[in-house]
């Protein structure tokens, strides 16, 4: 992807990009466990804008009737945390980011030990 693709998505991603994450309670022999896993949404009024970045990206499943980008799978999440380390320009936008991040990297070693075992 070429720099100015890319700071046209990073424009968008300032703007209207939820760094987030989903978390799911499973009761099972008495026990509750936690799972918390990291995503990213993108939600703008216009699904040509949408599929645009889809496509640059060439990640993410669209939905919301072509108005939303979701980006949930782990390996597309930790290409995307890498497209944008030290990309985005607002302080609030970064911290939020860093914070994502680590969620995401604590999912990405929590999936290698239940693999490795």
């Amino acid at each position: 992807m070429n720099e100015f693709d890319l700071g046209w998505i990073i424009g968008f991603i300032e703007c209207a990009g939820s760094f987030t994450k989903n978390t799911i309670i499973i009761a099972k022999n008495g026990k509750k466990y936690i799972y918390v896993t990291p995503q990213f949404f993108l939600t703008l009024s216009d699904p040509s804008a949408v599929e645009t970045v889809q496509r640059l990206l060439r990640m993410g499943k669209i939905t919301l009737g072509g108005r939303r980008l979701e980006i949930r799978r782990k390996e597309e999440l930790l290409r995307f945390a890498e497209l944008l380390s030290g990309r985005l320009k607002t302080d609030r936008r970064q911290r939020e980011f860093e914070s994502w991040v680590r969620l995401l990297l604590q999912w990405k070693e929590r999936g290698s030990r239940h693999t490795s075992e």
